[in-house]
């Protein structure tokens, strides 16, 4: 026999006999779990050290993700693991800590620097260089950035605005948003795995509990409260959640060359890759799905484990409603069970739902079969090419922030009073008008035609103003008067907010390559099987009226950012 065999098989011999004599030395295996239960002891100290400072001084000096450093825990958690498996406590103190070490992370933290640099020193996203003015925080419209297509006739999925609520324009090497997309595939959804095996683990014991500590959380005067299988298997369904919606939001491409004019041409080409899915985001989209359903089944297993619970409940984190315990009914609990039913049976067959899909009380609801699994098992390549043919423009929209501001004006003058002896009168007069009311006005008391007109020439100023949007106005006076002329004089007050303009954007214009409605055809009116029954263009539009009537050629997204 050739000697480099014989070397090799005497070398796994004698490595096979080695391994069974670990195996068999129950002295080792004891030593080792004792170990473990040292390692994990000092990891709940360092665990429990560091909560109580960050709860009991709210977190005082905290500015970015690395000041909390969770790294000393997890690792005695993990040494703990390394020298006995089977060590409950260490599977769990490893799973939690190890999505919560995602704060010392070195990409976590290096892309965090980048994007609040990129915060701190540039421009919104597509707005127009010059036009800054001033703003909230992180140099956002105070207004916001409401859902607002105005007039647009496509679908809220060719929105892209949202993802850049937190971000500024930067004028070279933007941040894009893979980088936060890698992140979560390749800092986030690994530590979610493991914590997910390890969790799985310590469901093998259904006695299993875990004690937090009075200065777990933060308060060496509360008392220790009792963490079972019933929180295990609901931190096990976020968990589940986590990793669908990272599956999820990783599977298209969000990216944007560059955050101007050209950006959002390039974007919005039909042809391009932003939102598109991307190598691998089929499975991902599938995979997503399974997770779902399996929070749910999560869920099913804290509820049944909730349910069956006899011990005392006072100390659980999640307790039983009782007549003296304040937590989810059997009713509460049902419910729960119920929607998780829902949601499997929502995500595995096709439902059937009948509405008034067009929004026409003049026609009878009809039935529509949805099929939600195929957004997850038949993922659309390209969500802008499920829409028919169009071509992008760019054009200039201004948003606006809202002022508040209050005054009085002084009114006075002759008041003469009919009456034959001195009374007592009582002005008392209030109203108020906003864009979306008409105006209300309660006048209680007595008329006096000075405040009056001083009243009424207030209001129609502020209605003459096209930039106010709410306002009110209110007076009161009370005095004696006497017959004939009387001088009256009393303070008029008013509040109103207006608009000033806040700044210039860049939005994109989708003009329709057809130049008829009847041209103007949905290439995939069943979206990939989420609408089955969608098999003709005709139908699609019938079905949620869409008429010639709310067609038009250019569709502008002017007010996505604001008004």
């Amino acid at each position: 026999m050739n000697r480099y065999v014989v070397g090799i098989l005497a070398v796994a011999l004698t490595l096979s006999l080695i391994l069974a004599g670990c195996e068999n030395n129950p002295t080792n295996a004891t030593t080792d779990a004792n170990l473990a239960k040292d390692k994990v002891t000092q990891a709940n100290a360092a665990f429990e050290s560091l909560l109580f400072t960050l709860i009991s001084t709210e977190f005082a000096g905290v500015s970015k993700p690395s000041h909390i450093n969770l790294q000393p825990a997890n690792s005695l958690y993990k040494q703990a693991l390394a020298l006995d498996p089977n060590n409950l406590d260490a599977n769990f103190g490893a799973a939690l800590t190890e999505i919560l070490i995602l704060t010392s992370d070195a990409t976590v933290n290096a892309t965090w620097d980048r994007w609040k640099a990129y915060i701190d020193t540039a421009d919104v996203p597509f707005s127009v260089p010059g036009t800054m003015m001033k703003s909230g925080p992180f140099g956002l419209p105070r207004t916001g950035f409401p859902l607002n297509l105005k007039n647009a006739r496509i679908s809220p999925l060719m929105y892209p605005g949202t993802a850049f609520g937190m971000a500024k324009l930067s004028t070279q090497n933007p941040p894009q948003m893979h980088e936060l997309q890698d992140i979560l595939k390749n800092q986030v959804l690994p530590k979610v795995d493991y914590a997910l095996a390890r969790l799985v683990k310590v469901e093998t014991n259904s006695s299993y509990t875990f004690t937090v500590t009075p200065k777990m959380q933060g308060d060496v005067n509360e008392d220790p409260l009792e963490l079972d299988l019933t929180e295990i298997y609901s931190f096990e369904a976020m968990l589940n959640l986590a990793r669908s919606f990272i599956l999820v939001a990783t599977a298209y491409n969000f990216d944007f060359a560059s955050y101007d004019s050209a950006g959002w041409i390039g974007a919005m080409t039909q042809s391009s890759e932003f939102l598109g899915l991307k190598t691998g985001g089929a499975t991902q989209m599938s995979d997503a799905k399974e997770d779902i359903i399996a929070a749910t089944n999560r869920l099913d297993d804290a509820v049944a484990f909730l349910k069956a619970e006899i011990d005392n409940q006072s100390d659980d984190i999640i307790k039983k409603k009782t007549a003296t315990l304040e937590g989810p009914s059997s009713a509460d609990l049902d419910s729960i069970l119920a929607w998780d039913d829902r949601i499997r049976d929502y995500l595995t067959n096709p439902q059937v739902i009948t509405e008034d899909f067009d929004g026409n009380s003049g026609t009878p609801p009809v039935a529509v079969t949805f099929d939600l699994g195929k957004f997850f098992t038949n993922p659309i390549t390209n969500l802008k090419g499920v829409f028919p043919a169009y071509t992008v423009e760019v054009e200039r929209d201004t948003t606006h922030r809202e002022n508040w501001t209050w005054n009085w004006v002084y009114a006075a003058g002759n008041f003469d009073y009919q009456g034959s002896s001195m009374t007592y009168y009582n002005y008392s007069k209030s109203c108020w008008w906003d864009r979306w009311s008409s105006l209300n006005c309660s006048q209680p008391g007595d008329a006096i035609p000075r405040f009056d007109a001083v009243f009424d020439s207030i209001i129609a100023s502020f209605q003459a103003r096209s930039d106010i949007t709410s306002f009110n106005v209110w007076a009161n006076w009370w005095g004696s008067v006497s017959p004939g002329p009387n001088w009256v004089w009393t303070q008029i007050y008013y509040n109103y907010n207006y608009e000033v303009q806040d700044r210039v954007f860049y939005v994109p214009v989708i003009v329709w390559n057809a130049n008829s409605f009847a041209a103007w055809t949905f290439p995939n009116p069943t979206f990939n099987g989420l609408l089955p029954g969608m098999t003709t263009d005709a139908l699609f539009k019938t079905t949620f009226g869409i008429t010639s009537q709310n067609w038009q050629t250019r569709n502008s997204f002017a007010g996505m950012f604001g008004r």
